[in-house]
């Protein structure tokens, strides 16, 4: 897959079929959508193109409150996402209060069809384009039939009899509801960051952890709590459990997220890490004292093995 900031750079005269949005989580509605121009695209000996815009809308639109803006993948994770999807080619378009301000009409003619020659767009069951999402299905329709490309929707996607949609899923995972977020999304919710120190009180107690700090600011951190995980660092997959929360027992008030790996004894501060919520295990509270917390982990571990199946 060929990366891309300006979509004339794309191909001369490929034709390609094409979809854009912001894609936060490249999740299974919008798999669908790309699965199905993917190989129609191939089918037709053309190229598939996915145009995602950076930053997110919201985060220009709304400016005031983009620290509330939690998303669920950064823009590697999406490449990375969309890579796995077969795409050959992913268009990252900067989304600026001008874009914003342009209509539909206006925004697909200079921005997707003269510069890509696009002879087939596809669209998801909700899908608008330009300022208030006034180019709707219909009118978007109308648009290719005058400009000379094809539209398509595509259905939506279910879970629980529900659309499956990134808003859905930050909510689940808001609620620390890790399962459902990884059957949205067809994949465990995963958070990457940098290992650092911390104040070393679960080594002194049997359970070592690493203190990550989140690679993005913008990424979503699941609901404080306990949970069991896959965690990969150095190339190698561990088992774990992860704490998010303030550690209420021993008197912190900062929110952390540590990892115990099990079965891992390294020094890895400095290093970069991956977890994978798989399952939750417990809220965070608090206890007595170290000894019913110590007791409350060993618990909690044998629950993170069943969880994984380990």
């Amino acid at each position: 897959m060929k990366v891309h900031h300006d979509p004339r750079m794309v191909c001369e005269r490929c034709r390609p079929y094409v979809t854009m949005g912001t894609f936060d989580g490249v999740h299974l509605g919008h798999r669908s959508i790309i699965g199905r121009m993917v190989r129609e695209a191939h089918e037709a000996g053309t190229v598939a193109v996915v145009v995602v815009f950076d930053p997110h809308p919201r985060q220009v639109l709304e400016p005031w409150g983009a620290r509330n803006i939690r998303l669920l993948s950064t823009l590697s994770e999406k490449e990375h996402l969309l890579r796995q999807a077969g795409v050959d080619h992913f268009v990252v378009m900067p989304f600026t209060p001008l874009i914003a301000r342009l209509d539909y009409a206006r925004f697909v003619q200079e921005y997707l069809f003269e510069p890509l020659q696009m002879q087939r767009y596809y669209a998801g069951h909700d899908h608008g384009f330009g300022r208030d999402r006034e180019g709707g299905f219909e009118a978007l329709l109308r648009l290719g039939e005058d400009l000379g490309f094809g539209v398509f929707r595509i259905g939506a996607t279910l879970e629980g009899g529900l659309a499956v949609s990134s808003s859905r899923i930050r909510r689940a995972l808001e609620d620390g509801d890790v399962h459902s977020a990884a059957q949205m999304l067809g994949y465990p919710y995963a958070l990457s960051g940098e290992v650092i120190y911390g104040n070393r009180i679960g080594h002194t107690m049997g359970y070592p952890t690493a203190n990550i700090a989140p690679s993005s600011p913008d990424k979503l951190i699941p609901a404080m709590g306990v949970y069991a995980v896959w965690a990969t660092v150095d190339a190698e997959r561990f088992p774990g459990m992860l704490n998010i929360g303030i550690r209420p027992t021993i008197d912190l008030n900062a929110v952390t997220i540590e990892v115990n790996l099990f079965g891992f004894d390294r020094d890895i501060y400095g290093h970069d890490i991956t977890v994978e919520f798989i399952g939750r295990i417990r809220e965070e509270r608090k206890f007595s004292g170290l000894t019913e917390l110590r007791a409350q982990l060993a618990r909690d571990r044998d629950s993170a093995l069943a969880i994984l199946g380990e």
